[in-house]
């Protein structure tokens, strides 16, 4: 049985010509939790999957499928229903894949679902009459079968009645599950469309696996047989369990503070440091602090506080929060994960330069963009490639740019006019990029010196930039934040100021999801668009 379960995934996850999509989706996101020590139980997590849910792997199937079938040509249109998920994930495999899509949505759908889907390319239409049982599926239905009526070119994945939904579960969640937890004894699984269900549900049957299955649906569904009503829960179903590349670090200093016997681990953030850390350190039960400007998104800060940590808000700037943390940490015998402080970040910080160089078959890129604010990612990168060049493992080192915004630029600042740090005037930063705020760099000479030692350079954007990088990587399918989007329009300056090649290869690092900042994606909606 076990055998049957565990054939190669990789295999499984190249799903036509999307398998790029499918490398950012991890296939292990499980988390134990403490019932009681007569039940065990595990939660797998698909939030954290691009578009924020497991219903990417459902776009991608879906997609390929019709490929396939020879229903979806280069420039193709693809229309679908959706509560929301589903939307944002078609949304991005169209924009990816060079097609348009039409969302038909319901009053129901949350708005910043709706505004992720525009965000994205995705145009929307909302159909407001109900059907016979009182909700909006059937007339969702409704209009797409008068839409391909009326414009045949149309090309209607059907989530409902497409094979490749179910399909696709069964090879990939439901193989997850088997190979991580064998002997699982009931599977619990949410049922909207149930592609999922019924994907995992045959997926057990085949393997001939004994597992009783369980069924989630909400009050008022009709799925199994229950009286219509109003359904106040919009579908049913973070790779980084957080959403940004700060996770590495925080899970290295959640892992050493508890083999240290640490009970409280405090961290500064402008907020996606602190989200790693809440997040983390609420799975090893440990109590989290974390400081934070007054400027923090709103997003950030929920998330934070629904890991349950302590937050501290700063009436001043990141550095000022920073000050605070330290002095408390120190005073108080906390923990204490800063960057520049802590070691340990950057160690964990580098394997992201390991993930890089293995995904090339071992070998370094030409050049490597990311945006910079304190200097430890940057730094990190720096360390991870140098481990990898000093053991042989690849051939040379990969110029490393650093790119910072207009409005907090220290680094970009000392680079170029090539003076001391000491000299360098120090200004309050402000910027879109809350992440890449910095007055003064913690980690400045680890982040100097990954630029210099690697033949790099310094380069600066303004927010106008990055939102215009946000819009470029959503119209490709990529939803980051303003500080992940920063790497991005680095890169378009580089190539403006002649600092690349002709044909140079670069690796842009997107550190933060999209749906950690709505506020920059309504200001990036908002701005023109002149297509490039």
């Amino acid at each position: 049985m076990l055998a049957a379960a565990t054939r190669s995934l990789s295999q499984d996850r190249q799903i036509g010509d999307t398998g790029f999509l499918w490398n950012l989706i991890s296939p292990t996101q499980f988390a134990e939790i403490d019932f009681g020590p007569d039940l065990n139980v595990v939660v797998k997590f698909e939030g954290s999957n691009p578009g924020g849910s497991i219903k990417l792997k459902t776009a991608l199937a879906l997609v390929a499928n019709c490929e396939a079938a020879g229903r979806l040509r280069p420039g193709g249109h693809v229309i679908e229903s959706s509560s929301g998920n589903l939307g944002i994930a078609l949304a991005m495999v169209c924009a990816n894949r060079g097609y348009k899509f039409t969302c038909v949505v319901d009053p129901n759908a949350a708005k910043d679902s709706l505004e992720l889907i525009r965000a994205l390319g995705g145009n929307l239409v909302v159909v407001s009459e109900r059907d016979a049982n009182g909700g909006y599926l059937g007339s969702r239905i409704a209009y797409i079968e008068t839409a391909l009526a009326r414009d045949p070119a149309l090309v209607w994945t059907n989530q409902y009645a497409n094979p490749a939904n179910p399909e696709i579960h069964a090879r990939t969640t439901a193989n997850e599950i088997l190979m991580t937890y064998p002997e699982v004894d009931y599977l619990v699984v949410g049922a909207g469309t149930t592609g999922t269900l019924m994907g995992c549900l045959s997926r057990f049957h085949e393997v001939g696996h004994p597992a009783k299955i369980i069924a989630v649906d909400v009050q008022g569904s009709v799925t199994f047989g229950g009286p219509s009503g109003t359904r106040r829960i919009s579908g049913l179903g973070t790779s980084q369990p957080s959403g940004s590349l700060k996770d590495r670090a925080s899970a290295i200093a959640v892992t050493h503070a508890r083999e240290a016997g640490y009970r409280t681990i405090a961290t500064a953030s402008t907020g996606n440091a602190a989200a790693a850390l809440a997040c983390l350190a609420a799975n090893a039960g440990l109590h989290a602090v974390v400081y934070v400007p007054e400027t923090t998104p709103a997003e950030k800060l929920l998330s934070i506080r629904a890991y349950g940590a302590e937050v501290v808000t700063v009436a001043g700037s990141y550095d000022m929060a920073f000050a605070a943390c330290l002095h408390a940490a120190q005073e108080r015998g906390w923990y204490l994960r800063s960057t520049a402080i802590n070691p340990l970040m950057t160690e964990g910080k580098k394997t992201a330069a390991y993930e890089i160089c293995e995904q090339l078959a071992w070998r370094a890129p030409e050049t490597v963009f990311v945006g910079v604010g304190d200097g430890s990612i940057i730094g990190g990168l720096h360390k991870g490639f140098s481990d990898l060049l000093a053991l042989g493992w690849i051939g040379s080192m990969p110029r490393i740019f650093g790119v910072q915004v207009a409005g907090s630029n220290f680094l970009y600042r000392a680079w170029g006019q090539k003076i001391p740090f000491d000299q360098v005037e120090r200004r309050s930063a402000s910027s879109i990029a809350d992440s890449l705020q910095a007055e003064l760099p913690q980690d400045r000479f680890k982040a100097l010196d990954a630029v210099t030692r690697t033949a790099g350079a310094y380069v600066e954007v303004s927010d106008d930039q990055v939102l215009d990088a946000m819009r470029l990587m959503a119209r490709c399918g990529y939803l980051v934040e303003p500080a992940a989007a920063a790497a991005c329009a680095g890169a378009i300056r580089a190539r403006e100021q002649d600092l690349l090649g002709p044909r140079s290869e670069a690796v842009i690092v997107s550190t933060g999801n999209g749906l950690k900042d709505i506020s920059s994606l309504r200001r990036m909606i908002a701005m023109p668009y002149a297509p490039k």
